[in-house]
């Protein structure tokens, strides 16, 4: 059974200090959320958690207008966020210490201080509402190896571990 939740916020989103949302369970292990927002988002620490640990199943969906005022999507902190940003006029500003798997769709992404961003291959399978969105026409080959500890290092967890 699939468990889909469709949340239309009218202000901004903030989660700071424990505050946090969660997607999934053990007993709803396909359990599916799309945030629609026009505001800002601030999301800090832990502040989403994605237990299905598949990018398909968390998005968030930036809605402002490219006459509206700048949207600005915020993710920091010492969690991680699994899940995709789909926000083609917003500014997203990367800084979450444990990482962002999934995919981003914006005017301008910016990853600072500790921030990674790895993108999810499984995206490129996805048949959902998003799924042309969120496949990629072109990329870079990154050239560092996974244990070299450079910044732009290729990711050596599954299921890129077996791309060299």
């Amino acid at each position: 059974m699939l468990f889909r939740s469709d949340v239309v916020v009218s202000g901004k989103i903030t989660t700071a200090g424990n505050s946090q949302l969660t997607v999934g369970s053990a007993s709803a292990p396909t359990a599916n959320l799309n945030i629609y927002v026009a505001d800002q988002v601030d999301i800090q620490g832990n502040g989403v958690v994605n237990m299905t640990n598949l990018p398909a199943n968390m998005a968030i969906w930036g809605t402002q207008s490219s006459s509206g005022s700048r949207q600005d999507i915020k993710i920091g902190g010492n969690g991680s966020y699994v899940g995709v940003i789909y926000a083609p006029n917003a500014v997203v500003d990367l800084t979450a210490q444990n990482g962002i798997f999934g995919a981003i769709i914006s005017h301008e992404t910016k990853v600072a201080g500790n921030g990674k961003f790895h993108y999810d291959v499984r995206l490129g399978t996805v048949t959902q509402s998003f799924d042309v969105a969120f496949r990629p026409t072109s990329w870079s080959e990154l050239s560092q190896a996974p244990t070299s500890g450079a910044a732009f290092a290729r990711d050596a967890r599954e299921p890129f571990n077996d791309v060299f």
